[in-house]
């Protein structure tokens, strides 16, 4: 009995060493537990941070030209609206030639003998002409002049010396990679579909000639602008050589220049105008337009665009505010130029009294401080008549070199980067001015012969 009560006793005292060890492993395991629902929190947190770093360190390492993805909140419908009138193709405004069809003597649907015709329809059909590949071949003859002891002959026209291809065709192969903005190797392949073969480097040979002939026309409109009443500005970025750098554009009514520098700064703009620019300078309020000595636009449409985002009741009244002065200004570009000073005077009265408000709003005053530093620039378009309150006109004339930078990538040389300048302004300026590009290089084709 006594050996059986002892081992009793024994097994409570393991029975309770066993309960108690028990008992404290649970509490580490929920400490454990505990312990690893915080690291795992902090796991996410540090997850969560390093993912916004990586968004914030691949914004930083954009080109400053890309802009950040933005979603309009409450997006207009796209189409015309519910109820509008459709339209069609308008009739032609001429006929080049008339194609009547022969009578039917049999009905289509039944088979029938039909009558002889008691009426006539008209129909209108476009079409074009492709073009066609053709060879020519010139027969030049040859005089001996005994006052010059040489044979000398006439000059053929349509075609460079020492050349083979035609001027037109020239023409047709630059139109076709600066209009259309073909790739290289999309230009040859048309050629070819036009039964004529032509390696990739005569492409690039024919458009750096035709930079060539049209090179002192670009002097002559950058001339132009010098002697301007009033230029638009603007610039945008490109890639030269793997490295980051601008597309400057020049513009007026009926001209528009393009000029690649490594620079983003007020050295390009004096080198175009000088120190002294004579033309009023429109520009958005970029820094690098401050430091010429200038009268100056600042572009409205920018400003607006920086208001509109505003919130906030203080936001809501600025922008309202600045929108019904910018209505009133335009009105007033108009009459005499005492008539002109005294509204532009009026104006920036007006403009100065709604700045000097107390704003409280942060991102209010932000606006604030941008259109007091260029007090003096929003309403000269008034002063002068032909100044623009907008600098409309150079974004317009830039955004097809954007698209274009998106389908080249970049200029693998400066060179390159120049003979596009020459032949991207002289293509602009004709759209500016109505003429037909093709019609204009093959022109100054046939003036560098005689010249």
């Amino acid at each position: 009995m006594n050996r059986k009560g002892n081992r009793i006793r024994k097994l409570e005292r393991e029975n309770k060493h066993l309960r108690e060890e028990n008992g404290r492993l649970k509490r580490e395991n929920e400490e454990l537990c505990e312990e690893n629902e915080e690291l795992k929190r902090a796991v996410r947190e540090l997850e969560e941070a390093k993912k916004e770093l990586e968004e914030e360190l691949a914004e930083e390492k954009k080109p400053d030209y890309v802009k950040p993805n933005r979603k309009k909140e409450n997006p207009k419908p796209s189409g015309r609206k519910e109820g509008h009138k459709g339209e069609s193709r308008k009739k032609p405004d001429h006929v080049d030639s008339v194609e009547p069809l022969d009578p039917l003597h049999t009905c289509p649907d039944c088979g029938g003998e039909v009558s002889e015709p008691q009426e006539w329809r008209v129909r209108y059909k476009e079409e074009i002409v492709l073009p066609r590949y053709r060879v020519t071949r010139i027969e030049i003859p040859r005089s001996y002049c005994s006052r010059c002891d040489k044979m000398v002959e006439p000059q053929a026209e349509g075609i460079l010396p020492k050349r083979q291809l035609g001027n037109r065709l020239r023409s047709y192969v630059v139109y076709l990679r600066e209009e259309l903005r073909l790739p290289v190797n999309m230009v040859q392949k048309h050629m070819e579909n036009l039964g004529m073969k032509i390696s990739e480097g005569t492409v690039e040979n024919i458009c750096s000639e035709a930079a060539e002939v049209l090179e002192p026309h670009y002097e002559q409109l950058k001339e132009e602008l010098r002697e301007a009443k009033a230029t638009n500005n603007d610039e945008t970025g490109k890639r030269i050589e793997g490295r980051t750098c601008w597309e400057w554009v020049f513009a007026k009514p009926d001209v528009a220049v393009f000029h690649s520098d490594e620079k983003r700064s007020h050295d390009v703009m004096e080198e175009q105008y000088g120190k002294k620019p004579k033309p009023v300078l429109g520009s958005d309020c970029y820094n690098a337009y401050s430091p010429l000595d200038a009268v100056k636009q600042k572009c409205w449409s920018h400003l607006l665009d920086d208001s509109s985002d505003l919130e906030g009741v203080e936001g809501e009244s600025f922008h309202q505010s600045l929108k019904e002065l910018y209505s009133e200004a335009k009105t007033r570009d108009r009459g005499p130029p005492l008539m002109r000073e005294l509204s532009t005077r009026y104006c920036e009265g007006r403009l100065r009294d709604l700045v000097d408000r107390d704003w409280s709003d942060p991102e209010v005053k932000k606006v604030v401080k941008m259109v007091k530093k260029y007090q003096e620039e929003w309403f000269n378009f008034i002063r002068y008549k032909e100044v623009e309150p907008t600098n409309n006109l150079a974004e317009r004339v830039l955004r097809p070199e954007v698209v274009f930078r998106k389908i080249i990538g970049c200029h693998r040389s400066w060179n390159g980067a120049k003979k596009h300048d020459i032949l991207r302004s002289t293509l602009a300026t004709c759209k500016l001015r109505g003429e037909n590009f093709m019609d204009f290089l093959e022109n100054k084709y046939g003036k560098s012969i005689t010249s």
